[in-house]
């Protein structure tokens, strides 16, 4: 938690055209490209800041109402992806971002595609980003997939979603990036690194 305080400390007290020249010097354009796993988390982290500068404090206290709120809100998923990441769970927003666009897909040879990527990315066993289902749900979710129906991936989304709401959605309004959002002194002390 420490590290997460000193980068948050970091970006206050650095101008955003001096971290941007920073983050290209250090990783090129774009932070996926670093070779270093924990530089280029730290840089993704960095770049997500300048972005959450643009949230005003009744916005982000907004987003403690609910987790609905929070997904609601472009840079409230940003935060909250921000956030997951530090507690390597991100794979949980990302799959439940998928099943959002899956669900608007209008084209049926579009929307079976793109079925078959989400399972393979994140349902099936070992994938890339696994996202953590009980037998149940996963087999459910498999049952839906031969018709690439709009809720194909209905059972495992609001597995995934309960899962934020009980676990990740409350650590993250107790978090210190939540807290310097809002406007609220951290929670967290420097000694409980």
């Amino acid at each position: 938690m420490f590290m997460l305080q000193a980068v948050v400390n970091w970006t206050e007290t650095t101008s955003s055209l001096k971290l941007k020249e920073m983050t290209r010097m250090n990783a090129g354009d774009d932070a996926s490209s670093c070779p270093v796993p924990f530089l280029k988390a730290t840089l993704s982290f960095l770049s997500v800041s300048l972005s959450l500068d643009r949230v005003s404090i009744k916005e982000a206290r907004a987003w403690s109402e609910s987790l609905d709120r929070l997904l609601s809100h472009k840079y409230g998923r940003v935060a909250f992806l921000a956030f997951l990441r530090t507690e390597f769970s991100e794979e949980n927003l990302e799959f439940w971002l998928a099943c959002e666009e899956f669900k608007r897909m209008k084209a049926e040879s579009k929307r079976l595609a793109r079925a078959r990527k989400i399972y393979s990315q994140f349902i099936a066993n070992h994938a890339p980003k696994e996202v953590n289902l009980d037998c149940l749900t996963r087999d459910a979710t498999e049952a839906g997939l031969p018709g690439a129906a709009p809720g194909a991936f209905e059972p495992a989304q609001k597995r995934i979603y309960g899962l934020m709401e009980r676990d990740s959605y409350p650590r993250f309004l107790l978090s210190p990036l939540y807290a310097r959002l809002s406007g609220r002194a951290s929670s967290y002390d420097d000694d409980d690194a």
